[in-house]
């Protein structure tokens, strides 16, 4: 299934935020980058072939198991989201772009990255991506 999104641009001017909001920043950043890798590796795990052979063969395990799977699939799906996320935010703190939105190139209010470190967005309905919705009529297709 492929994800249909605009690429962002890359802001030229520098971050203007004070060095001890974003050193927080980055320190909360690095511990949900931390927690999430723990969680993609635990759920890898979940996921792994070998772990499928602990089921038995009736009816009522193998619907439990497809029900967990696809549970811990999304789960695992949306956890890489993030941690590429809070990758890129890294990446920007690292070239002093931190703070900029990479569609309006204005400074990204401090409240909200203070909500939401990983986002290089700011609230403008102009600049916030739509969420991603599933074409009913055509599954191969994420808008």
């Amino acid at each position: 299934m492929a994800h249909l999104q605009a690429t962002p641009s890359i802001p030229t001017q520098k971050s203007t935020l004070p060095k001890e909001v974003l050193e927080r920043l980055r320190s909360r950043l690095l511990e949900e980058k931390r927690q999430l890798i723990t969680a993609i590796a635990r759920l890898g795990g979940i996921l792994a072939p070998e772990v499928r052979e602990t089921y038995g063969l009736d009816w009522a395990d193998q619907g439990n198991f497809k029900s967990d799977h696809y549970t811990n699939a999304a789960q695992l799906h949306f956890a890489e989201g993030q941690l590429d996320g809070i990758n890129h935010a890294l990446v920007l703190m690292d070239q002093e772009q931190y703070g900029i939105c990479t569609h309006c190139h204005e400074n990204i209010n401090p409240e909200r990255l203070e909500i939401c470190p990983a986002t290089d967005h700011c609230s403008k309905s102009a600049c916030t991506p739509a969420p991603t919705r599933y074409v009913k009529s055509r599954p191969d297709v994420w808008h």
